[in-house]
């Protein structure tokens, strides 16, 4: 009877039972990501210019090309990160003043026409940048630069090494951005942070949300990105958060309230944790 029963049903449900048991046991090692597979990720980070076709635009690669602005990103980018695949940094012409990362390609992009854009709104400012000298002005343009590549870059990263993340990955990546350029100020080598909040404050003045029609309003709400006010508010109450002392003249220019100025620790701290969790792979020398 026993015989019987087991190469009837209870034969049935054992084949099943072990068939399940085999297929988990096999499963599961590949799918388990090993604990410390980020440190055999191989990714580099290749800089790159490329080849404009008007003569402005040479010209801007020139300048760019001759700070070695590329190979400075990515040489930041290697000694601070890794990466699981690698990943191109560089200037290009693209008809548009912008500046983005290509998943496609594994790309961060900075076109000619945002270095030209800055430039342009730099020379619109004469009160504050004529008696500037070359040495600044260059300065003043490659830190906004900076942060605009950081910013990017975190895009890459979070696609690269499958970053999970909540909330709007735009506003990670401004967080990200600023965190980077405090944090590794002695790599880049500037305080980047404050041509950064000058320039979003500087084009939040230029919007005047109040006379812009409903449709233009309703588009500029509904972007991904915050409000560039907001971001340079935001910028200015992280570099708050961190050294209140140090950014007393930034809440001041950007007119931090004292209600949020008094959170900015807070905000920081919080941030901070985030960011070294959530990127604690891709970090080099993560604390």
């Amino acid at each position: 009877m026993v015989f019987q029963f087991i190469e009837g049903q209870g034969m049935k449900r054992l084949l099943v039972a072990l068939v399940l048991a085999l297929g988990t046991c096999s499963a599961w090692p590949q799918s388990a990501p090993l604990p410390l597979e980020h440190l055999l990720w191989s990714g580099r980070p290749i800089p790159f210019y490329g080849n404009p076709s008007s003569e402005e635009s040479r010209q801007l690669i020139a300048l760019v090309q001759g700070a070695n602005l590329a190979e400075r990103m990515a040489s930041f980018t290697q000694s601070r990160l890794r990466l699981r695949h690698n990943l191109a940094i560089g200037f290009q012409e693209c008809g548009t003043p912008n500046a983005f990362y290509k998943p496609a390609s594994r790309a961060v992009v900075i076109c000619t026409e945002f270095v030209k854009h800055v430039a342009g709104l730099m020379t619109e400012r004469k009160e504050f940048f004529a008696q500037q000298s070359p040495q600044f002005l260059a300065q003043w343009l490659t830190s906004i630069l900076w942060v605009v590549y950081l910013h990017e870059l975190s895009h890459a990263v979070i696609d690269i090494n499958q970053v999970a993340i909540t909330g709007r990955e735009e506003d990670v990546a401004d967080q990200f951005a600023i965190w980077a350029s405090l944090n590794y100020i002695n790599d880049i080598g500037v305080a980047a942070f404050v041509p950064a909040i000058w320039y979003f404050k500087e084009l939040a003045s230029s919007q005047r949300l109040n006379e812009l029609p409903p449709e233009t309003l309703s588009h500029l709400l509904s972007d991904e990105h915050s409000l560039q006010g907001q971001r340079a508010l935001n910028f200015a109450c992280w570099v708050h958060g961190l050294s209140p002392e140090a950014a007393r003249d930034l809440t001041r220019f950007v007119a931090l309230s004292d209600a949020r100025a008094q959170r900015c620790g807070a905000e920081y701290r919080a941030m901070d944790n985030g960011i070294r969790a959530q990127f604690r792979k891709a970090l080099k020398q993560n604390r």
